[in-house]
């Protein structure tokens, strides 16, 4: 398994600190954007969740949500 990839200067450190605060329906585009690179199937975003269908009948939905 990979480890999360972390930062490692300063500059990096206060970039992320100062990043803008996003929707979970924007990280989820930005989470299907990433498994389209990865996977051949169908992908439907709806909101704050998108559904997978792949070619031999299986279907994932993957939901995000912020933790709190």
């Amino acid at each position: 398994m990979t480890k999360t990839k972390e930062p490692n200067t300063a500059k990096q450190v206060f970039a992320a600190e100062s990043e803008q605060n996003f929707s979970a329906s924007e990280l989820c585009g930005e989470i299907e954007t990433t498994l389209k690179d990865l996977f051949v199937c169908a992908f439907a975003q709806n909101g704050n969740s998108f559904d997978m269908e792949f070619l031999n009948g299986q279907k994932f939905r993957i939901t995000v949500s912020e933790a709190t």
